[in-house]
């Protein structure tokens, strides 16, 4: 590891942390010894989000989860007090934040495919990323994926 020699102790806040790619990191992080906050966006994501949770609990490791929509400003830093506040501190952010069009983009509105896009994709990675430099730590670690 370049930044860190161990991840034991680290926190590490992953947005969208509770499925998919997401899943898999927080369960990596928590493996490696790390205290992980799982976000996920909504009620839809909750049932996978808290069965990450509960993975991670019951191999030894530490998980607590975060809902909200990461594209209001004021989630973003939410997010980051609530780490702060269970964990003391912010030592690694990942924002594995994404979303597809499954229909084809020729068939969907400016309004559903544009703007939606837009919204996972850099509205809510601007908010993540300014409130992660502003609440983590000095020697700090932030991943886009």
């Amino acid at each position: 590891m370049n930044k860190f020699d161990t991840l034991e102790g680290k926190v590490v806040v992953i947005a969208e942390g509770g499925n998919s790619l997401g899943a898999l990191l927080s369960k990596d992080y928590a493996r490696a010894g790390a205290e992980v906050i799982i976000h996920y966006h909504n009620e839809a994501f909750k049932q996978e989000a808290e069965l990450t949770r509960k993975e991670i609990v019951s191999k030894g490791g530490q998980a607590v989860l975060f809902q909200g929509d990461l594209t209001n400003a004021g989630t973003a830093k939410e997010l980051f007090e609530f780490a702060i506040k269970v964990y003391g501190k912010v030592d690694i952010a990942i924002n594995t934040i994404g979303k597809e069009i499954n229909d084809s983009i020729a068939k969907t509105s400016k309004q559903k495919g544009y703007f939606t896009l837009i919204d996972n994709h850099v509205t809510s990675t601007y908010f993540f990323k300014k409130e992660a430099e502003q609440h983590m730590n000095h020697n700090g670690k932030i991943i886009e994926l």
